[in-house]
């Protein structure tokens, strides 16, 4: 597969155009209007999703959303959670997927909401090792703005769609508020006030949030699909 060794760059700059940054204030300011009553809404599988069966319950609910918002066909890993042995691991995040064990470990048990998250972005990294699509996330030529922004904006995308066809206003919440976090740190970042940390994943998602918004949710299949994924998302940013 063509794609370049780090996309941070070119996606930055597709994303600091006028239109873009006009369009990520709009997306941050709609953000920020969740009704307070939201908040409040909490079902109760939602509450226990500890529970094995709950954690089933979820893992088919983020297989399934996933694979409607990719036109795909992929069944989700082996998933386990709990804290894991080796400490470190909890420093990179609310899940992570074993490339070589096929499994994804969820970290996050006290948030339901980080672990539902954890599942969907997950199962984007199992399909990015896919050998349709290569991506190779655990490679050398692993591309933290694309592969990352793309799973992160995967999963927001997929709660949302779960949220709404199942009325859920307390998760459709979270994942606008965990958008909008993806949003304003790459503002910040674009107008050179972002302190000097790991800012890829943040740009990347937002990148693909606000080519969603331009050009609908089959960005994210068009993307995985290409032979050229940074490119076009870059070629999408920039009203192609």
């Amino acid at each position: 597969m063509s794609r370049e060794i780090n996309s941070l760059g070119r996606i930055a700059s597709a994303l600091r155009n006028r239109e873009n940054q006009v369009l990520l204030s709009g997306l941050i300011e709609d953000c920020g209007k969740v009704p307070f009553t939201w908040q409040m809404d909490s079902p109760k599988h939602y509450n226990g999703w500890r529970s094995p069966e709950s954690l089933e319950y979820w893992s088919r609910a983020m297989e399934m959303e996933v694979n409607s918002l990719l036109n795909i066909s992929a069944r989700m890993p082996a998933v386990k959670a709990g804290i894991p042995a080796n400490p470190f691991f909890l420093l990179a995040g609310a899940g992570m997927y074993d490339t070589r064990k096929k499994q994804i470990s969820i970290h996050s048990i006290n948030s339901a909401y980080a672990a539902i998250e954890a599942l969907a972005h997950e199962i984007c990294h199992y399909v990015q090792n896919l050998k349709e699509y290569n991506w190779v996330s655990d490679s050398p030529i692993y591309d933290s703005a694309l592969c990352e922004g793309f799973a992160d904006a995967i999963a927001i995308a997929s709660i949302g769609n779960y949220a709404e066809k199942s009325g859920n206003l307390m998760l459709k919440c979270n994942a606008l508020k965990s958008a909008q976090k993806h949003m304003e740190a790459c503002r910040d970042y674009c107008a050179d006030r972002m302190p000097s940390i790991k800012t890829d994943n943040h740009v990347g998602a937002t990148a693909f949030l606000l080519a969603e918004a331009r050009h609908g949710k089959g960005v994210y299949e068009k993307v995985l699909k290409s032979c050229d994924p940074a490119g076009t998302l870059v070629r999408l940013l920039r009203g192609g």
